[in-house]
């Protein structure tokens, strides 16, 4: 865990943050400095410094960590199916990736 995380008590959002940061080998100022923000930029949300962070700067955030706004702001997965539907290539492979989803849903079912 990162000496962020131990010594600052965190949001749902910040612990997110720090989940990724940690999952991605970043600390604050790198991911500051990678999204375009100020260099105490993430430190300053974390310590909530920044209680009402704008959108862009959150936007900035989540293309680094590799999530959405919405997984950031709420915790919810279904943001990240979306995310992860709109970069699959064609249109083949999407019918691939729905047959094999409705082949789960199925299994599921039945058991």
């Amino acid at each position: 865990m990162s000496d962020m995380s131990k010594s600052t008590p965190q949001s749902p959002m910040g612990q997110r943050i720090i989940q990724r940061m940690e999952e991605l080998g970043l600390n604050a100022k790198q991911l500051s400095l990678s999204a375009g923000l100020n260099e105490t930029y993430v430190r300053d949300l974390l310590k909530a410094e920044t209680p009402n962070p704008r959108l862009n700067h959150l936007k900035a955030l989540a293309e680094k960590l590799g999530v959405t706004v919405e997984w950031l702001d709420t915790g919810e997965q279904s943001a990240e199916i979306v995310r992860i539907w709109d970069r699959i290539p064609d249109r083949d492979a999407k019918r691939h990736a729905r047959e094999y989803l409705e082949n789960l849903a199925k299994d599921k079912d039945r058991a």
